[in-house]
């Protein structure tokens, strides 16, 4: 940002020149309520349903950006301060742009998430454990299969 006000005057030149967000997301701080407000009330009910990459990448925003959403209050229960913190920050600087778009590869770096995730399922029965696993892996196999035919995933 020094750099950027040394050569043009304006620290933040790179997110006032370029639209690197996209369509979907919005140049002013959206918060987290709103997030969902959009993808529940606005977003969701839109969908063209005809479009499975669509469907599949836009649930698989909402899913993931909700699920993290309730792991990271759970954190706060569950794992050290510093990483309940760090997962909460982490989840809420991609949101303050209005979009959960390309949440599902931001969400990779917060690995408190996964901590807090084995500490709730570590004793679960082996039943649900292995449904997990096998909805886990056919989300996989689909979203390779629609990043292998040249759709964006996330």
């Amino acid at each position: 940002m020094y750099y950027l006000k040394l050569g043009t005057g304006d620290p933040l030149e790179f997110f006032n020149t370029i639209t690197v967000f996209g369509e979907q997301r919005s140049s002013e701080m959206v918060l987290l309520p709103q997030v969902f407000f959009r993808y529940f009330f606005k977003i969701l009910p839109n969908l063209n349903y005809s479009s499975f990459h669509v469907i599949f990448s836009t649930l698989l925003e909402v899913l993931i950006g909700t699920l993290f959403f309730v792991l990271s209050l759970i954190a706060f229960l569950k794992i050290r301060i510093s990483y309940a913190v760090y997962f909460l920050v982490g989840y809420l600087i991609p949101t303050l742009s209005g979009s959960f778009s390309s949440f599902p590869r931001y969400a990779l770096i917060l690995f408190p998430a996964f901590i807090v995730g084995a500490i709730l399922t570590k004793n679960l029965p082996r039943f649900l454990t292995n449904l997990i696993y096998i909805i886990l892996f056919i989300s996989l196999c689909i979203a390779s299969a629609l990043f292998l035919r040249g759709y964006w995933v996330s």
